[in-house]
């Protein structure tokens, strides 16, 4: 793995003792987003076995092509939207159960897993965190389910899934995320937060209906449960996070990525 120069730089004014040290420590990743986490040649191997759907439009299309082009290809990313880009067609690589849990799969093992030569995995535990998709193969439910059962192959030390709310969702979609949280929680499911989130380019909703859903879900989720916070742009963050609504909902993350 290549590291840009400021990483880079850090890391080579250690001595190989500090790194061994840093290496060895236990690591907690909090919110590893599972469709940018995929590794390259499980995005590779799921693009050649992509076959499109008939309800894609020329639009959707076009933008899958594009994004498997560049996957194919190899990436090369310089600005933090310019992976947004890639959303649609990495969606629609993991639009069937089958092809999301090969990619839930290998995401944890990634991080949870050593590799061939190091002694120390990525990470000792880890949330993923996910947004319910709906596709013609599956139901938004069935997507946390399929995800769940990759998740709960470890033990719950060492996994646990985030349900995510993109801050582009209707308030109908997002009660139909916050409904399918509630209900795998209550089977007792390792859901263990909610995340509202999204494209950073992108204005939200959540003034519109949507925090007060959540609000109403925290009593039904909240005895082992817990929502995150993120803001839609890093300009003006500070005074779109501080607001009453946004702390009726008790969050315990604000974070900015």
């Amino acid at each position: 793995m290549s590291l840009s120069i400021p990483p880079s730089a850090a890391i080579n004014a250690l001595t190989p003792s500090q790194v061994e040290f840093l290496k060895a420590l236990p690591k907690a990743e909090l919110h590893a987003h599972l469709n940018g986490s995929i590794p390259l040649p499980i995005l590779q191997q799921l693009t050649k076995e992509y076959v499109p759907s008939e309800k894609d439009t020329a639009q959707t299309l076009s933008a899958i092509q594009s994004g498997v082009d560049r996957l194919q290809n190899g990436i090369v990313l310089n600005r933090v939207h310019e992976f947004f880009d890639l959303f649609p067609a990495i969606y629609a690589l993991t639009s069937t159960k089958g092809a999301l849990a090969r990619a839930t799969d290998a995401v944890l093992a990634e991080f949870l897993e050593s590799k061939d030569g190091e002694e120390y995995p990525q990470a000792a535990y880890l949330e993923l965190r996910s947004t319910p998709k709906k596709a013609a193969a599956m139901t938004r439910l069935e997507y946390v389910e399929t995800v769940l059962d990759a998740v709960e192959k470890y033990r719950p030390d060492q996994a646990a899934l985030i349900v995510s709310l993109d801050r582009r969702m209707s308030k109908g979609v997002a009660d139909e995320c916050v409904e399918a949280a509630i209900t795998l929680k209550e089977r007792g499911r390792r859901v263990v937060g909610v995340d509202l989130c999204g494209d950073p380019n992108v204005s939200g909703y959540w003034d519109n209906g949507s925090t007060q859903r959540l609000l109403q879900s925290r009593w039904a989720i909240w005895s082992s449960s817990r929502v995150t916070l993120r803001p839609s742009k890093p300009q003006g963050w500070a005074s779109r996070f501080t607001s009453p609504r946004c702390f009726s909902i008790s969050p315990i993350r604000i974070c900015l990525c």
